[in-house]
């Protein structure tokens, strides 16, 4: 299998003589370079790419078992030796019709990583169309959380980060967007090469634009098939925002880019025509009024440019000049925000359960260590929120203060932790409330705001 799989890379090599940016292959027999690990459900086979000058150096094209269903393959590119200090990690997300291997075919971002002496990874995303479908995006933690957890690499968790070019743009941005726990890969900075950002605008715009023949692809993955199938929520979680065509407003209650507000980095680049897939520009210029609108500053942190370009293709981007934006910037935590989210999972400081599954859950959050307080306000959909006082650095010893209020007047549990004893008080708006509940074995303090106002509990140590 590993042959019949070098020999297509190398199929597909050939084909490719006229791109500059095409590897040459290396016979499998060479001695790996690094230790890809002894995972049972991991293969691979390398290949030589001799393109930064004189110097040789490798790639490894890598299938894993993922059990979403869809087979993982990835291309990954490490540092000829371990690096004395933790080194980047580049994600590359490809664009629609393509695999894992349209890092080699379409940009020269393999060597430019190698130039630097990062890591580098390429997905598949279990499709060539996936569309940052959910099974896409289980596929791509399974690879980073791989990447990431092998002992012959020395990755830097704070400098994860993410390119992508149409699909792929779109792809990484929403991954950016639905990963925010501490304890998994999160991204410190995107570039979004005109990415798709909103699937339910792509899948009308398909029949404006190309007379419904790429519906199937929206109907495969957020419908069951059928024509006409994709349904509104499925593509929403896989997007960053939703907008009207005709006002071009965005949809508050569908706006994933509201999660883009932490502190991600952002740089947003595309031609000033597309002769391929016209409606991306508007997309990418909707997004980048959102982000202005909800206070992106251009600046180090957030960047927009649009370059003379009329094709729709990677090579728009200075692969060098692209990295170059993303190296100096680090995984930031706010200290507040406005969050969406799609499903049960940690968020920040907080374990989410939704009160309802299959919609989004938003609350509005902030931890302010001076005053020892926490507020979770304008919550709708959420059943449970549970408070991880250490990592959000707020001490259960004095007097902690919870201000809590909800959008729509559905009770809302307050789980906090860790109390190993339980408190002499609670208070609710002042006065004494003995409705809490204390688990010793978990540690934690429990208590249910029935009411759809704005509150004030005071838990004394």
């Amino acid at each position: 299998m590993l042959q019949a799989a070098l020999g297509l890379l190398a199929a597909i090599v050939a084909t490719q003589t006229t791109l500059p940016r095409a590897p040459a292959e290396l016979p499998d027999s060479v001695a790996p370079q690094v230790d890809l690990g002894t995972l049972p459900n991991v293969t691979g086979v390398r290949i030589l790419n001799a393109q930064s000058g004189n110097e040789q150096f490798f790639f490894h094209v890598v299938s894993i078992v993922t059990g979403t269903g869809f087979p993982e393959k990835f291309l990954l590119h490490a540092p000829t030796q371990m690096p004395a200090t933790p080194q980047p990690l580049v994600v590359i997300f490809h664009q629609f019709g393509a695999s894992h291997l349209d890092v080699l075919t379409d940009t020269a971002f393999v060597q430019a990583a190698h130039e630097k002496g990062w890591y580098l990874v390429s997905p598949l995303g279990g499709s060539k169309k996936h569309m940052s479908s959910i099974p896409s995006q289980l596929n791509t933690e399974i690879v980073l959380n791989w990447m990431l957890t092998q002992p012959a690499f020395n990755i830097d968790n704070d400098r994860l980060y993410a390119i992508g070019f149409s699909m792929g743009g779109g792809a990484a941005l929403n991954f950016a967007a639905r990963h925010k726990d501490p304890g998994e890969p999160r991204f410190a900075a995107v570039v979004n090469h005109t990415g798709t950002v909103s699937n339910i605008n792509a899948y009308a715009d398909d029949c404006v634009y190309f007379a419904c023949t790429g519906q199937f692809v929206w109907d495969f993955w957020f419908g069951d098939s059928t024509p006409g199938s994709a349904q509104v929520w499925p593509m929403a979680r896989s997007s960053v925002l939703d907008y009207d065509d005709a006002t071009l407003v965005v949809d508050e209650s569908r706006a994933f880019a509201r999660n883009l507000l932490d502190g991600t980095a952002i740089q947003i680049i595309r031609g000033d025509m597309d002769n391929q897939v016209p409606y991306l520009i508007e997309q990418t210029d909707v997004f980048h009024a959102y982000m202005l609108a909800k206070g992106k500053v251009p600046g180090v942190d957030y960047d927009y440019f649009v370059q003379p370009y009329s094709t729709h293709d990677w090579g728009l981007l200075d692969e060098g000049a692209v990295l170059d934006w993303l190296a100096p910037h680090t995984l930031q935590t706010p200290n507040g925000g406005d969050t969406l989210i799609d499903g049960d999972g940690v968020y920040y400081f907080f374990d989410v359960v939704q009160t309802s599954a299959g919609a989004f859950t938003s609350f509005e959050w902030g931890v302010n260590v001076n005053t020892n307080a926490v507020s979770i306000l304008e919550t709708e959909n959420l059943g449970r929120i549970t408070v991880d006082t250490i990592r959000a650095n707020l001490d259960t010893g004095s007097d902690l203060r919870v201000n809590v209020s909800t959008n729509d007047g559905l009770p809302d549990v307050v789980r906090l932790r860790v109390y190993a004893t339980p408190p002499t008080t609670v208070l609710r708006d002042g006065v004494v409330d003995t409705s809490w509940v204390h688990d010793p074995l978990m540690g934690t303090l429990e208590f249910t705001e029935v009411d759809g106002g704005a509150h004030t509990w005071i838990v004394q140590p």
